[in-house]
């Protein structure tokens, strides 16, 4: 619901996959609570930054991890002059307290795309 909220105010469409196991998991609330303001500041960053016509929203479970992936198809950013703000420092501090992996993949002109995966 956040993510069609606001990325709905920004006329972005929303492709949302979401695996049928996942919707059944009962996570811990730490877990949840990690994810979902992870999420949060993802698609916030979106919203403002992207200009991105289109979002897709891939969240899947395998090998007992959860993957979120998050990819847009706006200007992009380059990697190697952004500085470390706020968005990027709460993005690692909330994969490191999920014991999770992140990945950012951005250039310009090729949108972004945000990875998290984690144990579950």
């Amino acid at each position: 619901n956040f993510a069609r909220e606001t990325l709905d105010s920004k006329q972005i469409d929303l492709k949302l996959s979401i695996e049928e196991k996942i919707k059944q998991l009962v996570l811990p609330i730490d877990i949840r609570r990690n994810v979902y303001l992870f999420f949060k500041e993802a698609i916030n960053n979106v919203a403002k930054y992207s200009e991105a016509k289109t979002v897709e929203i891939n969240i899947y479970e395998n090998d007992k991890k959860i993957s979120l992936q998050i990819k847009d198809d706006g200007i992009g950013f380059d990697e190697n002059q952004i500085k470390k703000g706020n968005g990027l420092l709460n993005f690692e501090k909330r994969t490191n307290e999920l014991k999770g992996k992140l990945k950012i993949n951005s250039s310009i002109g090729n949108g972004t795309e945000i990875l998290l995966v984690f144990p579950f």
